[in-house]
């Protein structure tokens, strides 16, 4: 599984930076989503946050570009994963509208979503994504913004904030953005290409 940046412009950065390739689930119906009951609920998230400090160590030290890219998968599975059976299938049907270019369909599941678990970064990333697509890029930056006040390491976040302000022509906040993304994952294919760029015309040398 790759790794999803919650700006589909990432691809056309790096075949390397992520994508839709995200396990798809039965249809659900957007709306009907029932709270998941006590037998749904799964790993505790104190668990999972542990497993992923671990996997942000060794991501920072990582050597090379496969184990980084090996890295960055498990904590997008963590990061994908809500621990109710039914928020993870609500979303595998919004990766799939993202994938159809779907977005009012996608942002409908996501109300549904978040409504259940509110405070789930990767659902405000998805959000940003779904936004993007649809060329509203204010609402994907709140959207990267509140990901990142839930998730400060969310180098895809990071990442998708450098774009949209390179995307708006303010280089300088882009770069800086960029660099934020490369301290949680220095081999982030892409994103170090387009920082080193920005770099050398702001800095007069590469990061």
């Amino acid at each position: 599984m790759r790794l999803l940046v919650p700006l589909l412009i990432v691809a056309t950065l790096a075949s390397g930076s992520p994508a839709l390739a995200q396990q798809t689930g039965p249809s659900v119906s957007p709306g009907r989503a029932a709270p998941p009951s006590e037998p749904e609920r799964r790993t505790p998230d104190i668990r999972h946050q542990s497993r992923i400090d671990q996997l942000f160590e060794r991501l920072a030290a990582s050597g090379t570009e496969i184990e980084a890219n090996s890295l960055a998968d498990q904590i997008a599975r963590i990061w994908s994963r809500s621990g109710s059976d039914t928020l993870d299938l609500l979303m595998d049907r919004v990766q799939q509208a993202i994938q159809a270019e779907d977005g009012v369909l996608a942002l409908d599941i996501l109300d549904s979503v978040m409504a259940l678990k509110p405070d789930w970064a990767e659902a405000y990333s998805r959000r940003a994504t779904v936004h993007f697509q649809l060329k509203d890029f204010d609402a994907a930056m709140r959207d990267l913004r509140q990901t990142l006040a839930l998730e400060p390491r969310h180098f895809p976040a990071l990442a998708g904030v450098g774009l949209i302000f390179q995307q708006g022509g303010n280089n300088r906040q882009a770069l800086a953005a960029f660099r934020e993304a490369l301290k949680f994952n220095p081999y982030f294919k892409g994103i170090r290409q387009a920082a080193d760029r920005l770099a050398v015309e702001y800095d007069g040398q590469q990061i």
